[in-house]
């Protein structure tokens, strides 16, 4: 029966949490994780000031007449149509389009893909996509720049676009239904 206590009282034992350097070490590597958390937000900091920096260098080397949504989205209007019928939430869009890097490596049009529908504010699509598509009128002919989170963000779209790219799409609206 001795045994049995014994090998009872053990039991017990290694079941306890452990001893007070066991909890030094956990509060030791957690020091780390909280680091490396300030040092993403570091990173990200100086790669968005880079990109704004970035959209910045090609607005002023590309002398249009740009407009700020305060989104961090610019555009400007090539052409203009006479029509005053703008896109809403629920509307689906039908337009011509280009997506460039913002040094000109083309990566979808509608050339290649057909013309692009989109339902705004319902559909699963590039977030300033829906905004821009908003901003101008049907037969209007107009370029947006997207910075990364407005684009395809972190992870590019998997196939052409890379993470974190500012995008320059040119759009012409065809068809508000």
């Amino acid at each position: 029966m001795k045994w049995l206590n014994l090998i009872f009282i053990g039991l017990l034992l290694s079941c306890q949490p452990g001893d007070v350097s066991d909890q030094k070490q956990k509060k030791v590597e957690q020091k780390p994780v909280v680091h490396q958390k300030q040092n993403n937000i570091e990173s990200t900091r100086a790669y968005l000031e880079r990109e704004r920096e970035q959209i910045k260098a090609f607005m002023d080397t590309n002398q249009y007449h740009w407009k700020n949504t305060g989104m961090g989205m610019f555009y400007t209007l090539l052409d203009s149509s006479n029509s005053n019928q703008t896109a809403k939430d629920g509307q689906t869009v039908t337009f011509s389009y280009a997506t460039l890097s913002l040094n000109g490596d083309l990566y979808y049009s509608s050339q290649e893909t057909g013309n692009r529908s989109l339902r705004l504010g319902k559909q699963d699509a590039e977030l300033g996509l829906h905004d821009a598509l908003k901003l101008i009128h049907l037969g209007d002919k107009a370029l947006f720049i997207l910075p990364s989170h407005l684009a395809f963000g972190v992870a590019g779209d998997q196939k052409r676009i890379p993470p974190r790219a500012p995008l320059l799409y040119e759009i012409e609206i065809i068809a508000i239904n």
